[in-house]
């Protein structure tokens, strides 16, 4: 009968709270938020400079009387930047 008591007293002293606990900053909030970026930024990223590359050079062609050139950089830019939508969609 003592071993049963004994045993008894020892699993409730060893509970913990199974409830959520409640966090200082709510770390948790900015998570999803986080992990968007950082998807962005490393899949998307390489994608986005190359749009910003191609629409860059297109207005220094532009300005400089290339204008064949310039059409073509835009219609690059426009590819890489659909590229670019359909990677974050997909990710």
């Amino acid at each position: 009968m003592e071993d049963r008591r004994s045993i008894a007293h020892a699993d409730r002293a060893d509970e913990r709270p199974t409830g959520p606990t409640s966090q200082q900053f709510g770390g948790d909030r900015w998570a999803a938020p986080a992990a968007a970026l950082l998807v962005v930024v490393c899949c998307a990223g390489p994608l986005l400079l190359a749009a910003l590359v191609a629409s860059g050079a297109a207005g220094w062609l532009a300005t400089h009387g290339f204008l064949w050139g310039a059409a073509t950089m835009m219609i690059l830019a426009a590819v890489l930047a659909v590229g670019l939508w359909m990677r974050v969609r997909r990710g």
